[in-house]
C-alpha cells in the first residue's frame, strides 16, 4: 500500500517529521516513491543544522559542490567520481544566505580552501537559478542582493515569507519589484523604513507582520501595513519608542486581527469611545511585555470585545494587574495559555484566574524581579519569598487539563509543600515541568517529583541544578523522560 499512497498524504506525514532527520532518512529507503518525497523534505531547508555539528555542514557543502559543473568542482578540489542522484539545488525552498556562508566557512576551514567568497557566490547563483524559493531570511546588510542575480525574477517571485534584520535600500527595492505575494513579514530595521514600506505596499495581500527597532519612520511602515488591514490576522510591534504617542485607535480597521503583541515598546495613547463595535472581535492572542505605561483600558476593552475567543494571554511587567485579571475572568474563561510576571501581591490574582479558567493547558509564571533586573543577577539573590502557601493553594485550583507548567519564580518552597501541590492538583495531562529559575531546588524536591510523576508520566523537566547532586539527576532520569539541568548562567 505504501507504494500507491498519494504524494499529498506522504507530504503531510513528512511535514509532521520536520527536523527528525533520522526518521526522514529512513523514509527515503522505503521505495522510489517515498524516496523522492523524503529527499525533497530533507533538502528544502538543509542549513538549519546545529552549529556544533560541523561535520554535517562540511558534508552538506561537499554534496552541493558535487552537483556543480565539473569546472567548478575542479576549482574547489572536489570532483565527483559518479554523478549525484539528484540535483539538490532545486529542492531548496528556504533561503538564508547568512547560514549558507557559515556552512561554507566551516567547509573552507576543514579543507584549507581560500575560495570561500567565490564558492558563496557560486552556490547562491545555483540556488537562484534552480530553486523555487518560498521564504527568505536576510540577517546582514553585507549579504549579496539575491534579487539581482540571474533567474531571480522566476525563483523569487513566489516568496511567501520575508525576514530581514538589517538590509539595504537596493535589496528592498529589488524585492518590491519581483515579489508580490509575500503574506508574512518579520522586519527589524534601524533605517531604510521608506523602502521597507514600499515593499509591504507592493504586496497583494499581507496577513502577518512583525516589526521591531524602527523608531524613525515607523509611521511610514504602519501606513503601508494599514493598506492591508482587511487581510491582516497577526501584528507584533517590538522594541519601538514611538516618541510621538502611537494611537491604538489606529488598529480599529484591523477587523480580522487574531493575534496582537506589543514587546518593549513605549508611548501609547487611546480613546476607548472611538472604537467601533466590531473591533477586536476575533482576537485569540493578546500579549503585552514590558511596555511602559501601556493603557490598561485598552487591554480590558479588547478582552470585553473578543470575549470567549481569547485563548492565549501574556502579561509581563504591566500595571493594574488585578483589574486586567478581573477582565480576563469575566471575558476569557476559555483561555488555554497564560503567561504573567508576578510578585507576592499578585499571587491571589493568579489563583482566582485558574479557578475560573478550567480549560487551561499551559501556565507560565515569571518572577517580577526577572523582568526588571538583568537575567544573571536573579541567581545571586537568595530566595526571600516564602512560596509554600502559594504553591499549595495553586495546586487546589490548577486545572487537570494543564500539560505545561513553568514555575519561574524564585519563591522558596519545601519538598513537603511540593508533594501537597501535586496531591491537590488532579494531574492527568502534565508533560512539561519547569523549575529553571528556582535556585533552592534540592535532591529532596527532585525525589518528590519522581515519586508523584515518575514512571514516564512526565515527559520533560527543566530545573536549576545548583543544589542538586549528579547522583540524584541520574536516578531521576530513569523515571522522567528528559531532564535539562542548568547550573550556571
Amino acid at each position: 500500500m505504501a507504494s500507491v499512497l498519494p504524494s499529498l498524504c506522504i507530504r503531510e506525514i513528512l511535514l509532521d517529521l520536520d527536523g527528525d532527520w533520522a526518521t526522514l532518512h529512513a523514509c527515503a529507503l522505503i521505495n522510489r516513491h517515498w524516496c523522492l518525497s523524503s529527499i525533497q523534505e530533507i533538502w528544502r531547508n538543509p542549513f538549519c543544522l546545529d552549529r556544533a555539528k560541523e561535520s554535517r555542514h562540511i558534508r552538506l557543502i561537499t554534496t552541493y559542490i558535487k552537483c556543480l559543473p565539473r569546472s567548478y568542482q575542479e576549482m574547489m578540489g572536489v570532483v565527483a567520481t559518479t554523478p549525484c542522484a539528484f540535483n539538490y539545488f532545486r529542492f531548496l525552498s528556504h533561503l538564508n544566505p547568512e547560514k549558507i556562508r557559515i556552512s561554507i566557512k566551516l567547509w573552507a576551514e576543514a579543507n584549507k580552501n581560500k575560495l570561500e567568497d567565490a564558492l558563496f557566490g557560486i552556490l547562491c547563483q545555483q540556488f537562484i537559478s534552480h530553486s523555487s524559493i518560498e521564504s527568505v531570511h536576510l540577517a546582514s546588510s553585507r549579504i549579496v542582493n539575491i534579487f539581482e542575480l540571474p533567474g531571480a525574477e522566476t525563483s523569487l517571485a513566489r516568496i511567501r515569507k520575508f525576514e530581514c534584520y538589517g538590509s539595504s535600500p537596493e535589496l528592498l527595492t529589488s524585492a518590491a519589484r519581483i515579489s508580490k505575494d509575500i503574506y508574512q513579514f518579520k522586519l527589524s530595521l534601524t533605517s531604510e523604513m521608506n523602502f521597507a514600506a514600499q515593499l509591504i505596499r507592493a504586496q497583494r495581500k499581507v496577513r502577518k507582520v512583525s516589526i521591531g527597532c524602527c523608531e524613525k519612520g515607523f509611521h511610514a511602515i504602519f501606513d503601508s501595513i494599514a493598506m492591508h488591514a482587511g487581510s491582516m490576522v497577526s501584528l507584533r510591534l517590538s522594541s519601538i519608542d514611538f516618541r510621538t504617542p502611537f494611537s491604538l485607535n489606529a488598529l480599529d480597521n484591523f477587523r480580522g486581527l487574531e493575534e496582537l503583541e506589543f514587546d518593549y515598546c513605549k508611548s501609547f495613547s487611546v480613546t476607548i469611545g472611538e472604537f467601533s463595535p466590531s473591533s477586536f472581535t476575533r482576537i485569540n492572542k493578546l500579549s503585552v511585555t514590558m511596555c511602559k505605561q501601556f493603557p490598561t483600558e485598552f487591554l480590558t476593552h479588547v478582552f470585553s470585545q473578543s470575549k470567549e475567543r481569547v485563548r492565549h494571554v501574556e502579561l509581563i511587567g504591566i500595571k493594574h494587574f488585578r483589574e486586567v485579571i478581573e477582565s480576563c475572568i469575566s471575558n476569557c474563561r476559555k483561555m488555554t495559555k497564560f503567561r504573567a510576571s508576578i510578585d507576592a501581591s499578585r499571587g491571589q490574582c493568579v489563583i482566582d484566574l485558574l479557578k475560573n479558567c478550567v480549560m487551561m493547558e499551559d501556565v507560565h509564571l515569571e518572577d517580577a524581579k526577572l523582568v526588571h533586573n538583568s537575567f544573571p543577577s536573579l541567581f545571586l539573590i537568595p530566595s526571600t519569598i516564602d512560596g509554600n502557601e502559594f504553591l499549595k493553594e495553586l495546586g487546589k485550583v490548577m486545572p487537570s487539563t494543564v500539560h505545561t507548567f513553568r514555575y519561574n519564580l524564585n519563591w522558596n518552597f519545601d519538598p513537603e509543600s511540593l508533594k501537597e501541590f501535586f496531591d491537590n492538583w488532579g494531574i492527568k495531562r502534565l508533560r512539561m515541568l519547569d523549575f529553571n529559575l528556582c535556585n533552592f531546588i534540592s535532591d529532596e524536591h527532585l525525589e518528590v517529583v519522581c515519586q508523584c510523576l515518575g514512571e514516564g508520566r512526565l515527559g520533560m523537566m527543566i530545573l536549576q541544578g545548583i543544589n542538586v547532586s549528579e547522583r540524584c539527576i541520574k536516578e531521576a532520569s530513569k523515571e522522567i523522560g528528559n531532564i535539562l539541568c542548568s547550573e550556571k548562567f
